[in-house]
């Protein structure tokens, strides 16, 4: 699993596309999970990411 806020302005779009398809050619399962926000996890975030 990779989580990555849908404001990370750490994280460019073209790597996330890049790490997928990575993942995807070597068959590797995964799961992305995004959530409003920047770069940094909250408690609340990672509350709400743990209930899921």
């Amino acid at each position: 699993t990779f989580v990555v806020g849908e404001q990370d302005e750490a994280v460019e779009a073209s790597k996330l596309d890049e790490l997928e398809a990575r993942l995807v050619d070597r068959q590797i399962p995964y799961e992305a999970v995004s959530f409003a926000g920047g770069h940094w996890l909250d408690p609340d975030v990672l509350r709400s990411l743990a209930a899921t």
